[in-house]
């Protein structure tokens, strides 16, 4: 199984085990996890608001992003009605840092409290800076 499926079962599972409860706070794997926020979390939808969106977008994930999938920059980009820009940077994970890390999601995770350690990404700001610029150059 690729990395996607098993990131997709896991999810699977783990939000099963979070919607099949109405406590606040479960065990998953060994780890405490905050039920009620992800309960809360599942349920909201950003599409219903991003059709809203008239202004221009800047749409930017990595591909160790193991909490955004890389194509849901393109999906933001068809769904705003203002002009849309979408990118991806390798090795950038979701808190905006790349990393080495095996591109499994309990790694990824672990490996956060390496990269908060580390500035945000130079590549990431580039593309802002440059986008920026184009808007309000």
């Amino acid at each position: 199984m690729n990395v996607s499926g098993k990131l997709d079962k896991m999810n699977d599972d783990l939000i099963q085990k979070i919607t099949n409860t109405d406590e606040p706070v479960i065990r998953y794997k060994g780890k405490k996890i905050n039920a009620k926020w992800n309960r809360e979390h599942i349920h909201y939808d950003v599409r219903e608001y991003l059709k809203d969106v008239a202004c221009p977008v800047l749409a930017i994930t990595g591909t160790k992003d193991v909490q955004v999938r890389p194509e849901h920059t393109q999906v933001i980009c068809s769904i705003v009605q203002g002009s849309c820009e979408s990118y991806l940077i390798e090795n950038m994970t979701h808190i905006l840092r790349k990393t080495d890390a095996e591109m499994e999601f309990s790694v990824i995770l672990k490996d956060y409290k390496n990269q908060v350690k580390q500035p945000i990404d130079k590549e990431l700001k580039e593309k802002m800076v440059e986008w920026l610029s184009r808007q309000f150059g």
